[in-house]
């Protein structure tokens, strides 16, 4: 008897989650600068589900000052005006991949107080025009390499008050325009030496607590 093979495959089944957005404009008092806000209220994401942003194209074209017109729903251009994408009384176990595909002139990403624990090298693709992360208040406890590589831009990154022990040597290459980085309020105990060298923008940094 020839001997027989049975294999079995395992279908996984992704459930779409849609979110609502919020869209305002909101002004930023050090900078005295307006900003068109995405603001996502509520959400819980294991990252196991499918992440599909819902949108209220009025709304939004209201908040730009455009003109609503019912032939206007080119949704990737009305997209283009969000300028700041922020989570609010949320739980994130990670950031959803592609997040940041239809936002391109986003300038600030705030995922602060999330419960957020990991990063990757994926986490922040198609986000070049990112200028400011704001990732405080968390559980991430770690900062692998690359994960801010497709974030050339970036000006200000502020990690404080997480649960970081080990920052690992490449975490911010290609950050060479970033002036301002917060450590603060960490478990690091030790950086290797070449950590900081991609940074020769550097205007200040925080290591304290």
């Amino acid at each position: 008897l020839k001997s027989l093979t049975i294999i079995v495959f395992f279908c996984v089944t992704v459930i779409a989650k849609d979110y609502n957005s919020v869209f305002k404009k909101t002004k930023s008092v050090t900078k005295n600068e307006t900003y068109i806000t995405c603001e996502l209220k509520d959400v819980k994401y294991d990252g196991r589900d499918s992440f599909h942003l819902i949108t209220n194209k009025t709304e939004l074209e209201v908040v730009a000052g455009l003109t609503p017109d019912e032939n206007y729903i080119d949704e990737e251009v009305i997209f283009d005006y969000v300028t700041l994408f922020k989570f609010t009384s949320s739980k994130l176990s990670s950031i959803p991949m592609l997040i940041f595909r239809n936002f391109s002139q986003l300038q600030i990403f705030d995922a602060s107080e999330t419960e957020l624990k990991s990063l990757n090298t994926l986490t922040f693709n198609d986000a070049a025009s990112l200028q400011e992360i704001y990732l405080q208040n968390n559980r991430l406890t770690t900062i692998e390499n690359y994960v801010f590589v497709h974030t050339k831009e970036l000006k200000i990154l502020d990690l404080s008050s997480n649960n970081i022990e080990k920052i690992q040597t490449h975490a911010f290459n290609s950050l060479h325009k970033l002036q301002k980085l917060s450590l603060a309020n960490n478990r690091i105990a030790d950086i290797e030496d070449e950590t900081f060298q991609p940074l020769n923008n550097l205007e200040y940094i925080w290591l304290d607590r």
